[in-house]
């Protein structure tokens, strides 16, 4: 079995959406690659990201974020929200695994 965690971003915050909701969060810190390292340090290989501005068409406010869990773990790292085609600036990051989706024709 293999556990992967995850980690919902909001304008650079680590967050969790009550019932998708974005008006009604909970703020978990505003320093996510810390709860990226303490997933590390517990054995975990892999992250599941979803940038939640992105979703909305604001690609870009959670870069930094992403930018520094990228640069302070040795985490794979999966990204989903917003991306809904290859030119994407998500690309240049370098991940492994991108969720591509969209609910209509990119």
């Amino acid at each position: 079995m293999i556990i992967i965690p995850a980690i919902d971003l909001f304008d650079n915050c680590a967050v969790r959406l009550f019932k998708g909701n974005y008006k009604e969060k909970k703020i978990y810190s505003s320093e996510p690659w810390k709860l990226a390292e303490g997933f590390a340090k517990n054995g975990a290989t892999l992250l599941h990201l979803v940038d939640l501005n992105g979703a909305r068409n604001q690609l870009g406010i959670n870069e930094d974020s992403i930018l520094k869990i990228r640069k302070t773990t040795s985490l794979k790292v999966q990204l989903g929200g917003g991306i809904r085609d290859k030119e994407n600036w998500l690309i240049t990051i370098k991940l492994e695994l991108i969720v591509l989706f969209s609910e209509r024709p990119p």
